[in-house]
């Protein structure tokens, strides 16, 4: 019985190293966000929009995302208009790592956006951490130009959906 114990103990601490994923926060904290991005000594580089963009709709999905090479990346949000509000007419499916799936009965009117966001600070994280799923909210900040994040140590990223970006969030206001 005891060596089952300690058996299960192994696989447990295994799984739990496999699968950890920091809190936002903790990102947060070892993050700096001035001209450039940097985690724990590792800077990440886009071509992000000289002028801020205001982006206001419905909060249809919201999921945290962790990717270890990219962990600057804390929330996928689903941002959505007219009938892509309503799941009885579009559902959507994570797929995990910021993949996402939807399908729709008809062809739906209004529009969907899956952005990428990159927190600029403790306090817009906090609010990030806080937002309701269902509410009109407001995003303001700088959108990545080519959806490519490079990071110092030759890891990239690029979306290659017109509908997903990657946003570095300098203000967000739940309406």
């Amino acid at each position: 019985m005891k060596k089952l114990l300690i058996i299960i103990l192994v696989i447990a601490a295994i799984n739990w190293l496999l699968n950890y994923e920091p809190s936002t926060q903790t990102i947060v904290e070892n993050m700096t966000v001035d001209e450039n991005i940097t985690f724990k000594g590792i800077q990440f580089d886009s071509d992000w929009d000289d002028d801020v963009t205001e982006i206001t709709n419905y909060l249809r999905q919201k999921d945290r995302h962790y990717d270890k090479n990219m962990p600057i990346v804390t929330y996928n949000l689903i941002l959505t208009s007219g009938e892509y509000n309503d799941p009885e007419i579009v559902s959507i499916e994570n797929k995990g790592g910021g993949n996402y799936y939807w399908r729709a009965n008809k062809q739906p009117q209004g529009s969907i956006m899956f952005y990428h966001l990159i927190p600029s600070s403790m306090e817009i994280q906090d609010k990030l951490d806080k937002l309701e799923v269902g509410t009109i909210i407001t995003l303001r900040g700088k959108v990545s130009e080519n959806n490519k994040i490079v990071s110092s140590d030759d890891y990239y990223v690029q979306l290659n959906h017109s509908n997903h970006k990657y946003i570095l969030v300098g203000d967000v206001v739940q309406n």
